[in-house]
């Protein structure tokens, strides 16, 4: 602090003095003051230090007042105390005059009332109160009549804040650090990182030695920390104003709670309450918290205060419902302050995720959490390392404005999960509404509780999703795995299936994006009660519909053939497999890998070969493993059809998970010879876990691939080309997955690249926003198909160089429209393609039922959408002209093609 010293009566030449109802001015004799630097502070100083202003009315009473203004030198300062010193020459006893101080509060713009009662003996008074931003002040003095001159010597402290970002962070006995080696904690691990990192932070608070102060203490609950009369149970033991006045902190981290929910189990937790209403609940008390301390925010109280970070507080051991529940609620308080709900603003409020960073790390329940807790509540160093670690990420891209390239927006989206029951299983993400925006829906396997059933997703606000899954009547609870999207009656909306395992699967109708009902029985989905995993959709027979696949593990699987009005019936077509007891089915993926004009069937085994089943064209499948270069034996979740290479077919990926004669799974690569067969390429990629998901993470115009990991971290592996990859190192996309189950790729904020959903069975679920900003292109395709099916699954698309339409050797990329892949999953049906630099493509889509949608120049950075074309009904010209066979042929102008060019023409009534 800074003492201001200011040795005379007044700022200007001009005083008044009160006398009962009259008043008089007085002029001093000297000039107007002069400013001179003094203590790097600017002060207004007479020419004369000993100026005294000579009164021509004595005072004569106790009634008589002098009032002396003050206006401080500069902008408005951060003032603590202000001093008086009454002349050693002045006689009266120094106790019989009085003072009261009125200051202007510079950030509130109204004025402070301070009784400071007497002067001591010595003729010294001082005010002390907390930090206030003040530009003046003035002192009201009544007391006895004088017999001499009057001076006083006025001393002004002035807070001095550290020019660096200045942290508090607030909490209880877990910030204070117990049970810690250092007896500091997650503190000291954050200071250092920073350091490290060379951003220039100074923590502040009452409490703890520096460099890591705080404002914490033990055993504190979150109403603690703000004045007592705000909510009926609040205490205020901790009542951050005064620190908060005198730190001014720019940042405060907040981490409280534990001592609530592991005491008081009759207190509600939840709701917070609905906008600026708050409940009395600990989840309404951490949102009076924050909005008291947005005070400090938004110029009531200053505007220091930049940016408040609130922890979803680390696990309390074993009992995560209570955490799952205050966790949730408090992100859902939140995202209300984040956009603009609760105060109208849109409040710079940040979650840092402790409890998902302790959840999800390996074995940590199996083995009683003793890998990062000391004891039911405290974390121990370990775990104090892993909380600075993780607080020092946010705080990180906080203040230096990058982000990774991926960054876990679970709790800002809403999607972490819906209780604590965890399970989760499958994914399936498309527009079930027509609004352009993309749905959600996940899948679990626990059946033994009422709320551990499905969820259904729907954006509500910007990019937070909803739970709808009960106004939606999607809550199937029969233990589920693969879920998929379809169109199954060609009304324009999609329809859901779900897999169950094991229980009858299960098949939902759209009402208009307005609803589902269960049309299970009546659309003729079979009571077959098999475990069914993973699910596929396709048209089987080249009919127009969309018929279902249901994979059963170590069961025959399910085809059922659409008969075109959304009626199935179970089919045995030769897809079927056999019951094999010791060998789990797990997947499947549907595509047409030759081109020949129908789609085919890949099934994902365990401990066997993965199995290939050939369409014949009119709808009836041969086993074509062998002869297709298939035959491969390993632990096989994932399946999925790709162009790696960009030659324009699909390569197969498979992912696997370690075994007996495996211990160092990789990435298995086929590549497609063109020809129908396939040649096996090292990958020398480490994969050993469930969903495998391929795309143009950076548009650069090839697919990467984002392999997940049993208990270890997911690894992002970009395309260099030539069937080379690259593991990218903290790119934000490393999750540690205990158990990742499903995968899906969504771009949710519409910002052209691809973010990823991830489904854990041991914990909640993974929501990563790509935050790409590397200048690349790229182009959205909404594909619609035949005869007005909402998702024209099938649809094969090439993109080539402006300019090069149709000429493979300026093929930019080519995508087939498929409904499932991976383990358990549906990405968004929205088809995605990088461009790099290019800044436009020409385009060439066939749709399933043959026909073609071409487009030169078509632009960048944009979500085209495209249908099979609609042709005129008329008996006098062909109503479809479709593409069969004779296609990618060379020749010259003039000369007889090696091969029939063969299309197929229609009549109005086809």
């Amino acid at each position: 602090m800074h003492r201001l010293l200011f040795k005379y009566l007044f700022f200007s030449s001009v005083a008044t003095i009160l006398l009962g109802a009259e008043s008089e001015q007085f002029i001093a004799n000297d000039p107007l003051p002069r400013r001179v630097e003094a203590d790097e502070f600017t002060i207004i100083q007479p020419l004369d230090a000993g100026l005294r202003l000579q009164h021509r009315k004595m005072l004569t009473s106790e009634k008589d007042t002098l009032e002396i203004f003050k206006i401080l030198p500069g902008a408005p300062r951060l003032v603590n105390s202000i001093s008086l010193q009454l002349s050693p020459s002045y006689t009266v006893a120094a106790d019989s005059i009085s003072a009261v101080l009125h200051i202007m509060d510079a950030s509130a713009h109204s004025e402070r009332e301070m009784s400071g009662g007497h002067f001591a003996a010595d003729g010294t008074l001082e005010f002390r109160f907390d930090g206030l931003y003040s530009s003046s002040f003035s002192v009201s003095l009544t007391g006895p009549g004088v017999t001499q001159d009057l001076s006083i010597d006025f001393f002004v402290s002035q807070i001095n804040l550290s020019p660096n970002t200045r942290l508090m962070p607030i909490g209880d006995s877990i910030t204070y650090g117990k049970y810690a080696d250092d007896m500091i904690g997650y503190r000291k691990t954050l200071y250092d990182l920073l350091a490290a990192a060379g951003l220039s932070v100074d923590f502040v608070g009452t409490y703890g030695d520096p460099p890591y102060e705080g404002h914490f203490q033990g055993s504190m609950k979150i109403n603690d920390f703000y004045p007592a009369n705000m909510t009926p149970n609040a205490r205020g033991r901790m009542d951050v104003t005064n620190a908060m006045n005198n730190y001014r902190p720019n940042i405060v981290s907040l981490h409280i709670g534990t001592n609530d929910l592991n005491s008081e189990t009759g207190f509600p937790i939840s709701p917070y309450g609905e906008g600026s209403r708050f409940d009395n609940t600990q989840s309404g008390e951490m949102a009076t918290l924050i909005h008291y301390l947005l005070n400090w925010h938004n110029g009531n109280k200053g505007s220091d205060l930049q940016q408040i970070i609130v922890s979803l507080i680390i696990p309390i051991k074993y009992q995560d419902s209570v955490c799952v529940e205050f966790i949730a609620e408090t992100a859902r308080l939140v995202n209300d302050f984040r956009n603009g709900r609760i105060t109208g603003e849109n409040e710079p409020v940040f979650l840092c995720d402790h409890f998902g960073r302790f959840r999800e790390w390996p074995d940590l329940v199996e083995e009683g959490y003793k890998a990062l807790m000391v004891d039911t509540l405290h974390p121990n160093t370990a775990g104090h390392n892993l909380m600075g670690e993780t607080l020092f990420d946010l705080v990180q891209t906080i203040l230096t404005g990058e982000e990774q390239w991926f960054t876990d927006s679970t709790w800002y989206a809403g999607i972490a999960g819906n209780d604590h029951h965890f399970e989760n299983q499958g994914i399936a993400v498309a527009d079930i509404n027509g609004d352009g925006a993309d749905e959600i829906y996940t899948s679990r396997t626990n059946s033994n509780w009422p709320q551990a059933g499905e969820t259904l997703y729907m954006p509500s606000d910007g990019s937070i999703f909803a739970d709808v899954t009960e106004k939606m009547h999607v809550a199937d609870i029969g233990a589920s795995r693969g879920v998929l999207f379809v169109d199954i009656d060609h009304d324009g909306d999609l329809d859901l299936f779900n897999g169950n395992s094991s229980a009858r699967n299960r098949l939902y109708e759209n009402l208009n994006g307005n609803d589902f009902r269960d049309i299970t029985s009546s659309a003729g989905i079979a009571d077959l009660n098999r475990v069914t995993t993973g699910l596929a959709t396709l048209d089987v027979e080249n009919d127009g519909d969309m018929d279902l696949y249901a994979v059963n593990s170590r069961e025959k699987n399910e085809l059922y053939i659409n008969d075109g009005s959304g009626h199935f019936s179970l089919q045995n077509r030769g897809a079927d497999d056999v019951d094999e007891p010791n060998i789990p089915s797990m997947s499947a993926g549907a595509a047409d890998f030759d081109q020949d004009g129908d789609v085919d069937l890949v099934i994902a085994k365990r401990n066997a070969s993965i199995k290939l089943f050939i369409n014949d064209g009119s709808g009836r499948f041969s086993d074509g493993t062998k002869a297709a270069g298939l035959e491969f034996v390993a632990s096989t979740n994932s399946v999925v059809w790709s162009d790696m290479d960009n030659d324009g077919d699909l390569d197969l990926l498979l992912g696997c998970t370690a075994s007996t004669t495996d211990s160092s799974p990789t990435i298995v690569f086929f590549e497609n010879q063109g020809n129908g067969k396939f040649n096996r390429r090292e990958s020398g990629l480490p994969m050993d876990g469930y969903s495998l998901l391929t795309s143009d993470f950076d548009n650069d115009g090839d697919h990467d691939i984002l392999a997940t990991q049993e208990k270890d971290y997911s690894i992002l592996y970009l395309n260099l080309g030539d069937w080379k990859f690259s593991s990218v190192e903290e790119s934000g996309a490393q999750v540690h997955g205990g158990d990742i189950r499903g995968a899906a790729l969504i771009d949710d904020d519409d910002d052209g690249d691809q973010d990823i959903i991830m489904m854990r069975s041991d914990m909640l679920n993974v929501f990563l926003r790509n935050n790409l900003d590397n200048g690349n292109h790229y182009l959205k395709i909404v594909v619609h198909g035949p005869a007005g099916s909402a998702v024209g699954y099938g649809t094969k698309i090439w993109l080539y160089r402006p300019g090069h339409f149709n000429d493979p050797d300026y093929l930019l990329g080519y995508q087939e429209l498929q409904a499932g892949g991976g383990h358990i999953s549906q990405s968004s049906p929205v088809l995605h393609f990088g461009l790099g630099r290019e800044n436009g493509c020409d385009l060439l889509a066939q749709f399933s039922d043959g026909s073609f949608y071409a487009a030169r120049g078509t632009s960048c950075d944009q979500t085209l959408t495209i249908a099979p074309p609609v042709f005129v009904k008329s008996p006098r010209i062909a109503s479809l002209i479709s593409y069969v066979s004779g296609d990618q042929q060379t020749g010259t102008v003039g000369e007889i093609l090696g091969q029939p060019l063969t299309v197929r023409i229609l009549d109005q009534n086809r």
